[in-house]
């Protein structure tokens, strides 16, 4: 069974919602452009409620995740610790421009973001079948986890299927495990090359789903001004 992970779901006040350089200094360099984001909102009745996602730092200012991990005009933080959240003595960010690529990714400009260490997207293609990968996730909010895995192979999507993906889109099934916060990790292929993005949890968590990415030259210009 396939479910687009949920951002790791948080409980507020008793309510919960949910390349010329060496391998190593690669490894290293996508370490510290790894991020745990929260998104904050209210209900109508003043409620609030957080969730988390994974994301990584493409420019100074400007984050990579799922396009499912965040909702326009949500509050945003970044490496906040949830007991910060709930004090309100965390760093409150409100990103102004958000750009997609219909395949569950999501170029997020935030002002007053600076991130020092970021990757920019320059070199990314798609997954190859029994290829390994690498990457940075904060599975249910613990933030910070490194995993392994390959690609086993392409999924075509089935024409009924809705959300942030096109329909009738590729997508790339690889062994896991993942769960709710690890939506928006970055998956690298052991050169370094940016090959994917966590979308879909396969067989409970078991297996992962994630598309190509298919961001234009434009795009990813446009979210870095």
């Amino acid at each position: 069974m396939r479910r687009i992970l949920a951002p790791v779901l948080i409980s507020i006040l008793l309510t919960v919602s949910c390349f010329g350089i060496s391998s190593e200094l690669a490894r290293t360099q996508r370490h510290r452009a790894s991020h745990w984001i929260i998104a904050l909102h209210y209900d109508d009745d003043g409620t609030r409620h957080a969730a988390g996602c994974s994301a990584t730092a493409i420019g100074p200012h400007t984050l990579l995740t799922a396009a499912h991990c965040y909702i326009p005009n949500e509050t945003l933080f970044i490496d906040a610790s949830i007991d910060t959240v709930k004090s309100k003595t965390a760093t409150e960010y409100h990103p102004t421009n958000f750009i997609f690529d219909l395949q569950d990714h999501m170029l997020i400009d935030v002002p007053g973001a600076h991130f020092t260490t970021y990757i920019p997207l320059a070199h990314f293609r798609a997954p190859r079948q029994g290829e390994h990968f690498y990457f940075y996730g904060n599975p249910a909010g613990i933030q910070d986890q490194y995993r392994e895995g390959y690609i086993t192979g392409q999924v075509h999507m089935n024409p009924d299927d809705e959300g942030d993906v096109v329909a009738g889109s590729t997508m790339y099934m690889a062994t896991g495990p993942v769960v709710g916060g690890d939506s928006g990790s970055s998956l690298y292929a052991l050169d370094g090359t940016l090959i994917g993005i966590v979308t879909f949890g396969i067989e409970d968590g078991n297996f992962l789903g994630t598309f190509p990415i298919q961001f234009t030259a434009s795009q990813i210009a446009a979210s870095l001004v």
